[in-house]
């Protein structure tokens, strides 16, 4: 009888973040952004003109919601995500949070 060989660490990673990604990111699939340049939705701060140029691609989006929340919820810092900038989201994350300390 053949000895079973165990699985690389790799490849038992992967699947796991493949099922994570598949489970509670599958709309990234859907985005208008999906194979774009990185770069069209990292600008540097202050260029407005750019900025805008990402946010008309979100604007088209059909999962602009679940981009902006994702961005929301994990505070990522830095890109344009649902249409809104790194200040946005912070004005965003403030306002909920001073929203939960009042009954």
């Amino acid at each position: 009888m053949a000895a079973i060989k165990p699985k690389p660490y790799y490849d038992i990673l992967q699947g796991a973040i493949f099922q994570i990604r598949h489970k509670y990111y599958n709309w990234m699939d859907d985005a208008a952004c999906a194979g774009m340049p990185i770069d069209t939705f990292f600008i540097p701060p202050g260029d407005r003109r750019e900025a805008e140029k990402a946010r008309v691609i979100c604007r088209t989006c059909p999962v602009i919601l679940e981009c902006k929340e994702f961005a929301i919820e994990n505070r990522i810092v830095g890109g344009i995500y649902g249409a809104l900038t790194t200040a946005e989201r912070r004005c965003i994350i403030r306002e909920r949070t001073r929203g939960k300390g009042k009954l």
